[in-house]
């Protein structure tokens, strides 16, 4: 996308709106967990006890289905992923459904995460009541 469209303008080159699509299943999932999660740099370390994970997926086909899902309604800034530009659905060519898809695959991946977690005897403050 243009920047006259509302959009980045990177010239040729393709603007910085990457992030993991989850929807690839357990390939991603696995290698989050074992090279992140549960490395010697993290949870494997006897230094660190727990991790501060904060972002999240936000839908609103989700949410106008049913409104009392967690993080509804989308407003951070707007649907996809949280701490993002507001125009990033566009500039990465996602419709809703991709959204729809990609937060229930990272909701999928967050859950094998925090039972990776626990299953380290770690904690993250999501999990904390």
């Amino acid at each position: 996308q243009t920047a006259s469209a509302g959009g980045c303008d990177c010239g040729s080159q393709p603007c910085g709106e990457y992030l993991f699509d989850h929807r690839n299943g357990s390939m991603l999932r696995n290698w989050l967990i074992q090279e992140h999660i549960l490395s010697k740099t993290s949870l494997g370390s006897a230094s660190v006890d727990g991790l501060f994970m904060d972002d999240f997926w936000c839908s609103d086909l989700i949410c106008k289905a049913d409104p009392s899902v967690a993080g509804c309604p989308c407003g951070d800034p707007v649907q996809g992923p949280t701490e993002i530009d507001r125009n990033s659905q566009m500039d990465m060519g996602l419709t809703d459904e991709d959204i729809r898809a990609l937060t229930l695959a990272w909701n999928e991946t967050m859950t094998m995460v925090q039972h990776a977690i626990l299953g380290a005897g770690g904690y993250t403050w999501s999990l904390m009541s």
